[in-house]
């Protein structure tokens, strides 16, 4: 009997790094994407050209690490002092990132300021999702699902499985941009890092397309 088992790969390093920055700020606007955004750009010339740029939106501590976005009071999300700034840029932005650290940003008329920063290398899990992968409103969920299937597949993405959750509007620099949450489940690790390496859509600086990991799939609702 000849019996050969397919060999995991392990993952190579990602090209990107997640920085998180320390922040001293009360409360942010829920929908600040547009906000932070130009603030970003503002503090970082170069955030908006680089490609791999890209934000991560700020959320409560519930809901951090999850697929749904609890209720927040009076249209706000109270911060603590463990809530962060997140940045995804290239490992040759790595130094100029650091600029950043000491400014302050100006966000739904209060003042953010910026502390140091801790780098996050991108973990390739199975599972990663999105809150806001940008959509259109006509389009059916299995007509947005097949576009973005064939989306991932341009670059080289199989998928075996993905899940659609609720839709929202977010609030672009030109109006409202439609968007849909969607987890990508059963990738092997190097398409885990591809898919966080590049995101879907063209608004990653408004933190829209950007996928993190999800360590399962079991306890999520939708």
């Amino acid at each position: 009997m000849f019996w050969q088992e397919e060999e995991e790969k392990k993952a190579e390093q990602a090209p990107v790094v997640d920085v998180l920055f320390q922040l001293q700020c009360r409360a942010v606007p829920l929908d600040h994407a547009a906000e932070l955004s130009a603030e970003i750009c503002r503090a970082l010339p170069w955030f908006e050209q680089e490609p791999q740029a890209a934000l991560h939106l700020i959320y409560g501590a519930a809901s951090q690490n999850g697929w749904e976005r609890p209720d927040e009071e009076q249209g706000e999300i109270l911060l603590s002092r463990r809530s962060r700034l997140e940045l995804r840029v290239p490992r040759e932005r790595l130094d100029d990132v650091q600029a950043l650290a000491g400014q302050q940003l100006q966000i739904g008329g209060r003042e953010m300021r910026i502390g140091k920063a801790h780098e996050r290398e991108i973990n390739p899990y199975a599972v990663v999702f999105s809150r806001h992968v940008p959509g259109e409103e006509a389009e059916s969920e299995e007509q947005f699902l097949q576009r973005m299937v064939a989306a991932l597949a341009e670059m080289d993405v199989p998928v075996k499985k993905a899940l659609c959750g609720k839709t929202e509007f977010v609030q672009g620099p030109s109006g409202p941009i439609f968007t849909r949450r969607l987890m990508l489940a059963d990738l092997k690790p190097d398409e885990s890092i591809r898919v966080q390496t590049h995101g879907l859509g063209d608004w990653q600086k408004l933190g829209l397309g950007v996928f993190v990991p999800h360590k399962g799939i079991a306890s999520i609702n939708t």
